[in-house]
């Protein structure tokens, strides 16, 4: 009685050490990519809509294509890290680029761009400045502009 016990028990805590580990591996997969994400707005202020966004590795040349919620907001997970650059458009406006993000693995990087009015044929470049947002930890993020790739 005391051996079935014992057996049951131990089997017991082998599932829930299985189970710990299986769900554990989804999380650590994740640990080698970051995201960027942002707000698009008007020189005024005013969030842009259906903005087309496309965000570059300068590096590899991979370009990761999103559309803005209604609220201006837009979201690129799982990106490998290395040099970027965020593009914005949207009819109406002037096509604004943001050149020189610097993404680690496990960063979220805050990119706002911001389109001033004019034709989609016409350009505003800016070069980033942007501060890493640390999701895990309350120590500040590492510099988001250390050396080129």
């Amino acid at each position: 009685m005391i051996q079935a016990r014992a057996f049951r028990t131990f089997t017991a805590v082998i599932v829930a050490v299985a189970g710990f580990i299986c769900t554990q591996i989804p999380a650590l997969a994740q640990y080698d990519t970051g995201s960027i994400v942002g707000i698009v707005h008007d020189q005024s202020g005013a969030v842009i809509a259906d903005a087309r966004v496309k965000v570059t590795n300068t590096k590899t040349g991979r370009v990761y294509e999103v559309t803005t919620d209604s609220a201006g907001n837009y979201e690129v997970p799982g990106l490998p890290a290395g040099p970027y650059q965020v593009e914005a458009e949207k009819t109406g406006f002037k096509v604004a680029r943001v050149e020189d993000i610097v993404l680690y693995a496990t960063d979220t990087k805050s990119i706002n761009v911001s389109l001033p009015l004019g034709t989609t044929s016409e350009q505003v470049t800016v070069v980033a400045d942007v501060t890493t947002v640390n999701t895990q930890s309350s120590e500040p993020g590492r510099p988001s502009i250390p050396t080129r790739f």
